[in-house]
């Protein structure tokens, strides 16, 4: 427990000069970030912005979240229901046919009341969408993926693959023998005592400012 919490001192001390960069770099200040998992509230957390998306500390199985992303507006209408605590201890809530799995919340009722609030900020004009090859995701998704209506989205991959346009590769990213997880959470950090994370290898600021994927300052 104490090297638990002298990691977490050590990590967010380190992380002070990365969120300082990205904030002084982020030009684009109204974007509305959809993301299969808890990625897309860690950057704008480190941004110091206010959530304009509902998927926000959750996460949404690759299938699930391409069906979810094709209909957007429809989904985004949708009253959430509740309907089991799985055994990873998550709520899981059902929108329209759609499973979300609840994190870092306290109970359904205060997931779902944050999910419409954050809902109504969506910007469809500013839309990027972020999701990775984990969660069941089958090349067939990351297909499907690539070839959805929207100009700004990403998938990071296990491996580059340049038949499709969307897919980036991390370096290290991809994980050993997990078919059902292909590649670890980006939200992951790189080491025990380092305040970055795999995502901090990626430029997300310049994707969101201008749409291009590139490595970030910090791979090197």
């Amino acid at each position: 427990m104490f090297i638990q919490k002298i990691k977490k001192i050590i990590r967010v001390f380190l992380r002070k000069s990365l969120v300082k960069d990205y904030r002084q770099r982020i030009q684009n200040k109204e974007f509305t970030l959809i993301t299969s998992n808890c990625v897309g509230g860690l950057i704008s957390h480190d941004l110091g912005l206010q959530f304009r998306s509902p998927t926000i500390n959750m996460y949404i199985e690759a299938a699930d979240f391409i069906q979810f992303c094709s209909h957007l507006e429809r989904y985004l209408k949708e009253d959430l229901s509740f309907i089991e605590v799985n055994q990873d201890g998550h709520f899981v809530a059902l929108c329209g046919d759609i499973k979300i799995y609840i994190v870092h919340y306290n109970s359904f009722e205060e997931f779902a009341k944050k999910w419409s609030e954050r809902a109504k900020r969506v910007d469809f004009d500013q839309l990027y969408l972020m999701m990775s090859e984990r969660d069941g995701c089958r090349y067939e998704d990351i297909v499907k993926f690539d070839t959805l209506p929207y100009k700004n989205k990403v998938i990071f991959t296990s491996k580059k693959m340049p038949e499709i346009q969307s897919a980036f590769y991390i370096p290290g990213i991809e994980t050993k023998n997990n078919q059902k997880h292909k590649v670890k959470s980006v939200t992951t950090y790189l080491n025990s005592f380092t305040g970055k994370r795999y995502i901090d290898l990626f430029d997300f600021v310049e994707f969101l400012n201008t749409g291009r994927k590139q490595l970030s300052k910090y791979e090197k």
